[in-house]
């Protein structure tokens, strides 16, 4: 497969991306007492892509290729990723409930 960077780290950079993007969505579903909503952190998000780049690299650098091993950390990561998602839908969910119709004046 032809990439512009080595596989692993492009595939830490992705999964970083994707494990960011699912936490940004689990904040921004999430509201304080007066109904403000966590503001948008670039910070918090490029620290996450980082994080997946050095990890996807170091993996490629110490020739991680046990199956089994590869096997946990993916299906650990894919759990994050659905489980930040699936909080983030309840959270804006129960908002909706929650949240009172507007009164007209008549």
């Amino acid at each position: 497969m032809n990439t512009i960077l080595p596989f692993d780290l492009e595939m830490g950079i992705i999964a970083g991306l994707a494990v960011a993007v699912a936490g940004y969505l689990k904040a921004y579903a999430k509201t304080d007492e007066k109904g403000n909503r966590e503001a948008f952190s670039l910070d918090k998000f490029a620290t996450t892509v980082i994080l997946g780049a050095f990890i996807g690299g170091g993996l490629s650098v110490i020739s991680l290729q046990d199956d089994a091993v590869m096997m946990f950390l993916s299906t650990a990561g894919i759990t994050v990723i659905i489980e930040d998602v699936i909080v983030a839908l309840l959270r804006l969910e129960k908002k909706k409930e929650v949240t009172p119709a507007p009164v007209t004046k008549k």
